[in-house]
């Protein structure tokens, strides 16, 4: 069942006042701009943008957003303070012998649209690299799509460095990407949040959980690190890294062997129990305790209470599935939701993430071609090794592989290897250091654009509130200024307006009342959004059951530990920055210079017994590279976990330089924690792993 859309404040205008001498005089004219935020986060909050001058002077919460609520992180305002930057690029900027040079819009185009032409022509189209991702999202950002559907095909990256093992497990099991809607979680006696952390990183969830709590659900964290939902849950478990999977079997097989199986879901709607339960006969909650560290008597208590406080709902982070067993872990949680029968009921479900509402927009990427496909996690080693052709052009947009892919020092070769780097972005990141062409992109103030994420089933309209900063394009019109270069324009739509675009993509959902009008002023929830997913028994998998993990994959091994690299290194989002953004925030947060070395938290207790001082210098040491930090203790941290947050500049905090590119069973995702790693004194000031570029001595 769905609901009406839900209107928000509509743009209205006001007259800001000052008083002289007790005359009122009228001072400018104030807007309020309805959009929302740009980041790739799980919230996607519905902004008012307040307009006064032809600038933006204040961003803020739409107060009766349905999600949302009214209420900001700190990220909004660190995006404004961006877009008025004075480091923000203004004009394109052209690498030379000296240094960078700025050149005219029409000399930048040229040039790339020559290069890409060239490589067609030459070496063929497979010569070119388009490297997009998620750092600054709308739907008209994926018209790139449409640009190199029509031009050919190109290699481009494959999988996720996210959330993609989690993805393909769901799919498998459900048959479709679809998540309960949050205001369905007060209806849970049990919340089991595993592996995330709504309060740094999803913060509009916790109100719905502090609403279950208020009826009287009991909310249990699985999380190796001690988080700030840790702190606020009425039990925190701090397992192994990387032992999830154990975890999750070890739980299915407690609720098996106590007879506590809901036999009505599983006759009628599940495929492939028996072979789940061979599954979890391997694991049983004695052998998942020297896997997991939890006690085994902790193990059957938990499991068992999740099946009887029913309905009980999982919440999903993306940590649990960034292993190499990333998708079976997920498989399996799914499993232990199924068994108990809290698949499709009220209050239940396993929520990771939902694709109703970006899965209602009508496709504007044109026709696809037979694109090449490079896994994203392991594009530093693959992309140098490519020949038939070799990268000669690579264009990266709405991303920093430099800092976020895995490996740093091999991604970074990668990238110089390629004969001509263009980069689209607002400042001049890592990878924009590396490029030859740095083109200046506008901000989400500047343009219009619809948004929708994959937690919540809102969309809004993005009006724009401020014409584009002299110098910015958005990346629509840099790929309609490449199209109509290259003879492109009339394909791909060169002349067609934002608007325009943005008709065509709400097609589907005029059937709702839903299109460009209708959703000015207001952001407005998909009527046909379920609050629960799979209600009616009929799953989108080829049997119409769900289906459940079974023997095809290969579980945790017992594996002894590795003496040479005794911690085990993860890398979660930090509260105060998205990614490779804003990481500067970070390090002031935690009392660190932002050009310095990042804070590594190590378990209080284990840094008391090898006489680690807060604060002092430590080498992070990984097979795969070195990093300089300060010593942070943590209490309640797994003993074996070390973290140090994810997003700094390369050559100063960036933890990648540690993680390995080794790929998660399925969905082609990164296993950046899948990293063995120890600890090595030695002065914060040591210098840092030799990086491609640097001097040769």
């Amino acid at each position: 069942m769905g609901r009406a859309p839900t209107p928000t404040r509509p743009l209205v205008e006001r007259n800001r006042r000052s008083h002289d001498g007790g005359r009122c005089r009228v001072r400018e004219s104030t807007r309020l701009v309805h959009t929302a935020c740009p980041m790739n986060c799980w919230d996607g909050c519905a902004w008012l943008v307040e307009v006064a001058g032809g600038q933006v002077r204040a961003v803020s919460g739409v107060p009766d957003h349905e999600i949302t609520r009214g209420f900001l992180c700190p990220k909004a305002q660190y995006y404004l303070e961006r877009h008025r930057s004075p480091r923000r690029l203004r004009t394109p900027l052209r690498r030379s012998g000296s240094g960078w040079r700025e050149i005219s819009w029409d000399a930048a185009l040229d040039e790339l649209a020559g290069r890409i032409g060239k490589a067609r022509q030459e070496t063929g189209s497979e010569s070119i690299l388009s490297y997009t991702d998620a750092g600054s999202l709308g739907l008209l950002k994926g018209l790139d799509r449409r640009f190199w559907n029509l031009f050919g095909p190109i290699t481009v990256p494959a999988g996720s460095l996210c959330w993609s093992a989690g993805l393909a497990a769901q799919e498998a099991d459900f048959g479709a990407n679809l998540a309960h809607d949050p205001t369905d979680h007060a209806n849970s006696r049990f919340l089991l949040i595993w592996g995330r952390n709504p309060l740094d990183t999803n913060v509009h969830l916790w109100p719905f959980v502090q609403k279950a709590q208020e009826g009287g659900a009991r909310v249990v964290v699985i999380d190796p690190v001690a988080t700030r939902t840790a702190a606020q849950a009425d039990l925190h478990l701090a397992p192994r890294p990387g032992s999830d999977l154990a975890l999750a079997l070890a739980m299915g097989q407690a609720v098996i062997e106590a007879g506590m199986v809901s036999e009505d879901f599983l006759g009628a709607r599940v495929r492939g129990f028996e072979d789940y339960r061979r599954l979890c006969d391997g694991y049983p909650p004695e052998r998942a305790e020297a896997l997991t560290g939890l006690r085994a008597t902790v193990i059957r208590e938990l499991a068992q209470e999740y099946a009887r406080r029913a309905p009980a709902a999982i919440l999903l982070g993306y940590g649990l599935q960034r292993h190499p067993a990333g998708g079976a872990t997920v498989r399996a949680i799914d499993a232990l939701a199924a068994i108990t029968g809290n698949i499709g009921v009220p209050g239940g479900g396993v929520a990771y993430a939902t694709g109703f509402v970006t899965s209602s927009f009508a496709d504007l990427g044109g026709r696809p071609a037979p694109h090449r496909g490079v896994p994203r996690a392991k594009l530093g080693p693959m992309l140098r090794e490519l020949d038939d052709p070799r990268i000669s052009v690579g264009i990266v947009a709405r991303a920093n592989p430099a800092a976020q892919l895995p490996r740093t020092a091999a991604a970074m070769e990668a990238l110089l290897s390629i004969d001509f780097l263009a980069v689209v972005d607002f400042e001049l990141t890592d990878t924009a250091e590396l490029a030859d062409l740095v083109l200046p992109a506008s901000t989400s103030f500047e343009g219009e654009d619809v948004y929708a994420c994959a937690w919540h089933n809102y969309l809004t309209y993005g009006e724009q509130a401020v014409e584009p900063a002299p110098g910015c394009r958005s990346d629509l019109e840099i790929y309609a200024g490449l199209a109509d270069r290259l003879g492109l324009g009339d394909g791909f739509g060169s002349r067609r307006s934002p608007r325009d675009w943005i008709e065509e993509a709400l097609r589907p959902l005029a059937a709702w009342g839903l299109g460009p009008d209708s959703l000015r002023g207001r952001s407005a929830r998909h009527p046909a959004a379920p609050l629960v997913p799979w209600q009616d028994g009929r799953f989108l998998t080829a049997s119409g059951k769900m289906e459940l993990i079974g023997p095809g994959y290969s579980p945790l091994p017992d594996c002894p530990a590795d003496t040479r690299f005794p911690f085990r290194l993860i890398t979660p989002q930090h509260r105060l920055s998205i990614h490779s953004q804003f990481y500067d925030r970070v390090q002031t947060a935690l009392g660190q210079q932002p050009e310095g070395a990042p804070v590594v938290l190590v378990n209080d207790r284990v840094a008391r017994q090898l006489a680690l001082r807060p604060g002092a210098g430590i080498s992070v040491v990984s097979p795969w590279g070195r990093l300089a930090c300060r010593i942070k203790p943590m209490r309640g941290l797994n003993p074996e976990a070390l973290v140090i947050y994810s997003g700094g500049r390369v050559g100063q905090s960036c933890a990648n330089i540690l993680t390995p590119d080794r790929l998660t069973d399925i969905g082609l995702g990164a296993a950046y924690y899948d990293c063995p790693c120890r600890l090595e004194a030695e002065d914060v000031a040591a210098a840092r792993p030799p990086l491609p570029g640097d001097a040769t001595p």
